[in-house]
């Protein structure tokens, strides 16, 4: 099942929490509940609410999202002038890091960070918006719905999974790609500790389809480390995924197009490589 991002015109702030620091336009530093599949438009512009990075000062804004353990989150901050955003995940009890999106553009409009990330553990969690550099503006930030499973694919034999690409699904943006953006769907997968597993991806029933595969995890409680691969602009494309030798994770498997306007019926494999 797929489900439709909301529009821009459609998006709609939760009311935020009365208590929070203010900044000189008004707008807290916590702004209210970021629920799956809806998206906010709002400004860090001449915020108060900053922090300090180095000798920097950076100004955010933090959003409260709720994750469920194994499902598959996909997060898309977007400047709407020109900004380099940045996109952090954090825990709200102790402040600590969990997580950071990655940068798609140097700054201009329309820069995205973006976070796929499927969570560890349920709870309730910081999103932070924030500035890169030096300037800070507007900008746009959808937590989406992607088609695909969130069950994991667990088994050391070959998994298939059949599907299509269409312009329902959602978006996801990486540097690596043909034209930055393409529709997707996600899928979760658990690659033991040393295990080599390939991911294949590839258009099917002579589907003109020419796919993207993007590997990013490992999602683990006490994760540091990460790993983001791509693979693309073919109508089959492969990557091997190694677990680290201590220890078993999971990881997130997108299918996309190679670019934005690439459609079409694929065939998603997991398994370990011919030998």
């Amino acid at each position: 099942m797929r489900t439709l991002v909301p529009s821009v015109a459609a998006l709609v702030l939760v009311a935020a929490c009365s208590d929070a620091p203010v900044g000189p336009r008004g707008l807290p530093c916590a702004r209210g509940t970021l629920a799956r599949g809806t998206g906010v438009e709002s400004t860090i512009a001449g915020s108060a609410c900053t922090t300090t990075e180095g000798s920097a000062t950076r100004a955010y804004a933090d959003y409260d999202v709720d994750l469920t353990e194994g499902e598959r989150y996909v997060f898309t901050l977007r400047s709407s002038d020109a900004w380099k955003p940045l996109l952090e995940l954090r825990d709200p009890s102790t402040g600590a890091f969990v997580r950071s999106g990655w940068v798609t553009g140097a700054g201009e409009a329309g820069t995205t960070a973006e976070m796929l990330y499927v969570a560890p553990q349920s709870g309730r969690f910081t999103l932070r918006v924030r500035e890169a550099d030096s300037g800070a503006g507007a900008y746009t930030l959808h937590s989406q719905i992607c088609g695909g499973s969130s069950t994991e694919i667990f088994s050391s034999q070959t998994v298939g999974a059949e599907g299509t690409i269409d312009a329902a699904d959602c978006v996801v943006h990486d540097r690596w790609l043909d034209a930055d953006s393409a529709h997707a769907e996600t899928f979760v997968v658990y690659v033991n500790r040393a295990e080599t597993k390939r991911v294949t991806l590839a258009a099917r029933g002579g589907s003109t389809f020419v796919g993207a595969v993007i590997v990013v995890g490992a999602f683990e409680r006490d994760a540091s480390a990460w790993t983001r691969a791509v693979a693309s602009g073919a109508s089959q494309v492969s990557l091997d995924l190694t677990g680290p030798s201590d220890k078993g994770g999971t990881y997130m498997i997108v299918a996309a197009g190679n670019t934005i306007a690439n459609l079409g019926d694929y065939t998603l494999t997991v398994g370990p490589p011919a030998p």
